[in-house]
């Protein structure tokens, strides 16, 4: 049986679905490829399922590259020193919008730093959507693997053809949205420029422009279609994504760049696992405590409204000879404050709302755990509690008791605790079981006051299982 791989990598191409597994970046001999052709879908997560049933078991950390995710070059006019990691995503991903319809709010996004002439901060851009990533985050996890990131297989910051770190070299790649030349030279960290030349066909001047300045590393070109031909280039430094050994080679760096995290911007996070149920409540009181800051904000403004058309109404009046004109206006004026006072009046009351009405849902556990144990502790071992339930309606209350009786008397001990908490307790349902009663009490939110004079009634006893009462 094979073993599991620590790593792999799932490359997705217009042409070709591959898998690699290796456990070591640099081990060549452990690195296992996988290719079939890919099918004539579209779907971004389900091309990832079908890659990954490509071989058994997954690796424990897996990658994702595509070239279907959304690449651009981007420039930012504002300084983008003053941003962290996080902050420039989110500037990238926003002025990308208008040009891969993916919300800003909605998207997650990789950079790498161009190097420009315009005095704009330039980037190399890839956008996916939020719930794209989030399907393909599903889809990694069911197969047993962790999603580390995902990538466009563009711009991978170290020479394709060489055995190991070199000083100087070069590299342009033409993609479909962009075109971009990858350089380090001698004591340089790597940098990337735009190239601006379109490619298409027969580019005359192509190679000049996209050699580099005089003196500079030759250059390799990475062509991503067989259809492509650049006049004026070495042939011997023309890589092709649909040869098998310049596949591997971009494939086998991409592998070390990831396992040795050497570009993190260039990497899309995988989207974060939502919150747990318990986190829950304390959005809710955010939300609450929002609700009750605009509220707060809006009365506010509404008292800054009321005095400034006080301010106008004392402005307009003025001689005599407009006192009638000035009479109907000051109506007005009297209406709109009276109407902006009664707002205020009702904003006052939602507030006291919500804010009773807080304080009772934080309240109601703990609230009916008491009574139910003051209770239970009264009746003195004649009822046993077995289980809080929940349904679409409300909390049900079960368990054994010696007698209906007993059932509603405990009903009825716990139902004026509970009132105070927003609930109703209604008659509880009996039935036999043996020597004893199983008894249901439904809890149910109290649509409205109840009236002071009903009271609980003793369920009648419903006989079953042996003829018990």
């Amino acid at each position: 049986m094979p073993r599991k791989p620590r790593n792999t990598i799932l490359c997705i191409t217009a042409d070709r679905l591959v898998r690699a597994d290796f456990d070591r970046a640099a081990d060549a001999a452990g690195f296992t490829i996988t290719v079939r052709p890919r099918p004539a879908i579209d779907d971004l997560p389900g091309l990832v399922e079908t890659t990954i049933r490509l071989r058994s078991d997954i690796g424990k950390r897996v990658w994702v590259l595509s070239s279907d995710i959304f690449l651009q070059i981007a420039d930012l006019t504002s300084a983008p020193g003053a941003l962290d990691d996080d902050e420039l995503r989110r500037a990238l991903a926003f002025e990308l919008e208008p040009l891969s319809n993916i919300s800003g709010l909605d998207s997650l996004v990789g950079y790498a730093p161009l190097a420009s002439e315009t005095g704009h901060a330039a980037f190399l851009v890839s956008q996916i959507s939020r719930s794209e990533a989030e399907r393909i985050c599903e889809v990694v996890r069911r197969a047993g693997g962790q999603l580390v990131g995902i990538a466009h297989p563009a711009g991978v910051p170290a020479p394709l053809h060489a055995s190991g770190a070199l000083e100087s070299w070069a590299r342009v790649e033409a993609w479909t949205d962009a075109t971009v030349r990858i350089e380090r030279s001698p004591g340089q960290p790597v940098t990337r420029s735009p190239l601006l030349t379109p490619l298409g066909g027969h580019t005359q001047g192509a190679g000049t422009e996209w050699g580099g300045d005089e003196g500079a590393a030759p250059a390799e070109l990475l062509l991503t279609s067989n259809g492509n031909q650049v006049a004026g280039y070495d042939p011997q430094l023309i890589r092709r994504l649909d040869t098998e050994d310049d596949f591997r080679a971009l494939l086998s760096t991409w592998a070390r760049i990831l396992h040795d995290d050497l570009a993190p911007s260039q990497v899309i996070h995988p989207p974060k696992r939502p919150a747990p149920a318990g986190a829950w409540t304390g959005l809710a009181a955010a939300v609450a405590l929002l609700a009750i800051g605009g509220c707060a904000a809006h009365w506010w403004y509404v008292n800054q409204q009321i005095t400034t058309l006080q301010a106008e109404v004392s402005e307009r009046r003025g001689p005599a000879t407009e006192r009638e004109r000035l009479q109907t206006e000051f109506g007005a004026l009297t209406t709109r404050v009276q109407n902006r006072r009664a707002q205020l009046t009702r904003l006052e009351s939602d507030i006291d709302k919500a804010q009773s009405g807080i304080a009772s849902f934080i309240a109601r556990p703990g609230e009916v755990l008491h009574a139910v144990w003051l209770a239970s502790a009264d009746l003195g071992g004649q009822l046993t509690l077995t289980g809080i339930e929940a349904d679409r309606t409300g909390l049900r209350l079960v368990g054994d008791v010696l007698s209906p009786r007993s059932a509603a008397e405990f009903a009825q001990s716990i139902s004026d605790q509970l009132a105070d908490v927003g609930l109703r307790v209604e008659p509880p349902r009996t039935e036999a079981d043996g020597r004893l009663w199983t008894f249901e009490i439904p809890l149910r939110d109290r649509v409205q006051v109840p009236n002071p004079e009903s009271a609980l009634v003793p369920a009648t006893p419903t006989r079953t299982r042996g003829g018990g009462r």
